[in-house]
Formats: C-alpha cells, structure tokens, sequence
C-alpha cells in the first residue's frame, strides 16, 4: 500500500498540477494506493462526491513529492483504508477487482497456511524419521536375537532359506516338507517336530517367500501359488523328489495348491488348523492398511515395530488358547521377525490377497488325489474350523478329518503325537488314528470336566 499525496510550499495554498484535480483547479489532498487502485476516502472536503476505489490512472490524481498532513492523520487515514480496502473489494468491487483481490488474498492465505504448516510439518517429518531409525534399529536387535539357523539357497532369481535336516538309516517315514503360517517362520515348524521325528524321516524346514530370513522374490509370491513353486524348486536344489506336506493354519492354502499343481511330487498332505476357503468377515485392518503403497510403507517403517512388540505375549498366548503356551515358545520360535519393516509387510500382502485367492481355488480342492489328514481343534479361535476344515474334509476325495476337542490353533505343538501318527499312517505303518485322537483329547479335558465325568 503506497501513500500519493500533492506538493505544497510554505505559504501557499496550491501549486500544481499535483493533487486532487477538482472545479478547475488541482487540490492540495492527499490519498493512498493499493496495489493498481487509488482509494480514496476524503475527496468529499472538496465538495466532489466520495470517491473510494479508483484506477491508478485515474487523471484527477497526480503526485507529488511530499505529505503535507501531520503524522497522526497520516496514521489515521492509513487506519481507515487498512479497514475499508478489504472489505470493499469483497462487497462493492467490480468483478474484474474482486477477482484481483481474491487471487490476491488467496495467495496471502496460503502463505499465512504454509506458515502455519511449517512447524507442524517439522515435527511430522521428525517423527517419521525417530519411527524409521526405532524400526531399522530394532530389526537388527531381532536379527541377533534370533540369527538365522538355515542355509540361504538360489531358487532362480531369489533365494529361500531353510533347514534340512537329512534322513538316518533308520528313517521309516517318507520325507517331510513343513510349511509354517502367517507371521511365523521355520523356527515355529522346526521346534514342534524335530525331537519328534528326529532319525525317522527325512525334513525341510522352510522359510516361505519374504519371511524369517528367505528373500521375497517376485510378484507372484503374493500368492499361494507361487510360493508353492518356490518350495518346489528349493525340494529340487536339496534332492527331494516326493515328500508328505505339512501345512500349518496359512500354510495349509500353501500346501493345498503344492497338492493341486505338483501332485506327483505330493506323497501326502497333512493340514494343521488350516487356512483354506473363503471366510465371512475381513482381515485386521492394519494388514489391509500395510499392505497399500506408500503409505503402508510409512506405517510399517514407523508404528509397526514399537506397537507390535506390546502384542507379543499376548498374541502368542492367544494362538495357543485354550492350550498352554510353552514358557520358551517366544525364546525358541522368533515371533519378533515378523514385525521387521519388510517382513511384515510381505505378511501383510499374503494376508490381503488371500480371500480372493481361496474364493477362485477352493472349488478346485476335489482335484487333489493325494492321501490327506486334517487335523483340527473345536476351540481355535484364530480361523474358523467349520468353514476350513470341514470344507476340506468335504471337497477333498478320501481326506480323514480328526476332529479334537478343547484343541486351540496349535495342533502341531499341542497334539504333536497325533501328527506323527498321520506320518505312520502314510507310510503305510497300522495306525488307529481315532484311538490317539481320543488319548489327545483326554489329555485336554479341562480339570472341571475331568472331575464331573468322574
């Protein structure tokens, strides 16, 4: 806003042409200007009408070099338009200057919200960058926790880790492929089953595409299908060529498709509390939200880590409810690498893409021909058994389903016996399925029912 004003010499009322042009002869008056307009608030002490807003070329104005009022009135007409110009241009301007004034005042806007903004944007990219540095941080702390027990092997492209454990001359079983869940890794497997069969069969242990410590690979590990193949070319680099599969809660899907599309290499399938057919309801939300570009990035490079280590005891425990948790299942198995940045958000992906995928591959589960076991528990509160289970024991040809009471999602901990006994079976050993399923069931009667059926 600049100040036009005429000139005056001392003792002299007027000289000219500079000032306010009106009846013949110019005014000694002064005015202010705001951006290309004159406004003008005190024309009428020459008996001329108010003028308030006026183009700057207006040829009644012309300046001088000097204000001849003193500095309070100066200060009080400054007042005054700094009150009249906005408003004016907002009520009474023509459009051409309301729209002069309002690109103008949104520019002011939005300077006054960068402003605003700057601290607030400062602090969120601090935050981001202490999340970042916390989570890159703490998947080394996990890393040396639990360091990786397996051998990283090249499957094409990418590489799978995994444990194998080779069989003795006393084996009697036929190989073993173990295919762990959601948010585990081989660990999980390789504890529940390798005091149990050790010296009768042949095992592998495996990280599944993107978990534990195997590289993710393609985009077609975002689906059972291709992680299936991928378990297929590792049995190849370790010289298996037939193995029972062993698939626990979202390995069971993994599982069912290796039966589906490499069923000569299938010399029996045994699901655990699987995860197999489209379900009612969704998925937790923050698998949907990590799994988004970008942003899920950000929320698994930030959030994941420092929320995800509350959850540890008490998601484990619950996976394992009603059942007892072993006291060093979290020291033995490495909950912890799933919430690594990567890792879980390869786990989130699996989890987001699997109901499309089972609702396009269940119907297809009466194609398998392999020998198959379902075992099960009444009480799992992680998938729901009568839609998965049944619905295998169902489409699948032949499949024996062995239904536990008071079992939670854990069978391969809780009931490993009656796994060992599906192995025995499938190998052709005599085996009464029924009868061990019922000596499990005895040991997890609560002490309540025990009693009264005493």
């Amino acid at each position: 806003m600049g100040l036009g004003h005429a000139a005056r010499r001392p003792q002299q009322t007027e000289i000219g042409p500079f000032g306010f042009f009106h009846e013949g002869s110019w005014k000694s008056h002064a005015w202010f200007e705001c951006d290309d307009f004159i406004v003008e608030i005190t024309a009428d002490q020459f008996g001329a009408p108010s003028v308030l807003v006026v183009d700057r070329t207006d040829t009644r104005y012309n300046r001088g070099e000097r204000d001849t009022a003193l500095p309070e009135f100066g200060l009080a007409r400054r007042r005054a338009v700094d009150d009249i110009w906005p408003r004016w241009q907002l009520m009474r301007s023509p459009p051409a200057v309301t729209a002069h004034f309002r690109a103008r005042q949104r520019a002011a806007d939005a300077g006054r919200q960068i402003e605003t903004m700057f601290p607030v944007t400062l602090l969120f990219i601090g935050l981001t960058l202490v999340g970042i540095t916390y989570s890159l941080w703490h998947a080394r702390v996990f890393a040396r926790r639990f360091p990786n027990v397996g051998e990283l092997i090249d499957i094409g492209g990418y590489r799978l880790n995994s444990v194998h454990l080779p069989a003795s001359g006393k084996a009697d079983l036929p190989p073993v492929v173990f295919i762990h869940g959601a948010s585990g890794n081989l660990l999980d497997q390789l504890h529940a089953f390798a005091p149990a069969l050790d010296n009768r069969a042949e095992m592998l242990f495996v990280d599944r595409p993107g978990h534990g410590y195997s590289e993710r690979g393609g985009a077609e590990n975002d689906l059972p299908d291709g992680q299936a193949a991928a378990i297929a070319r590792l049995m190849d680099k370790r010289g298996i060529g037939r193995a029972v599969i062993v698939g626990h809660s979202f390995g069971g899907a993994i599982a069912a498709s290796f039966a589906l599309h490499h069923p000569e290499r299938t010399a029996g399938l045994i699901l655990l509390a699987p995860a197999t057919h489209p379900w009612p309801g969704g998925i937790d939300w923050y698998y949907r939200f990590t799994a988004l570009p970008v942003i899920g990035w950000l929320f698994a490079h930030t959030l994941v880590t420092p929320l995800g280590q509350r959850r540890i005891e008490g998601g484990t425990r619950s996976i394992f409810s009603p059942n007892p948790r072993p006291g060093d299942y979290i020291d033995k198995t490495g909950p912890h690498l799933v919430l690594r940045p990567a890792t879980f958000r390869n786990n989130a992906r699996d989890i987001a893409n699997l109901h499309a995928y089972l609702t396009a591959t269940a119907p297809r589960y009466r194609e398998i021909t392999a020998q198959t076991v379902i075992i099960t528990g009444d009480s799992d509160g992680i998938v729901l058994a009568d839609i998965h289970s049944r619905g295998l024991a169902r489409d699948i040809p032949g499949a024996e389903l062995l239904w536990i009471g008071n079992l939670g999602h854990k069978p391969d901990y809780v009931v490993t016996d009656v796994v060992v006994a599906a192995l025995e079976k499938m190998a052709g050993q005599p085996t009464d399925l029924e009868q061990i399923k019922r000596r499990a069931e005895a040991r997890l009667i609560p002490s309540s029912e025990a009693i009264s059926q005493n």
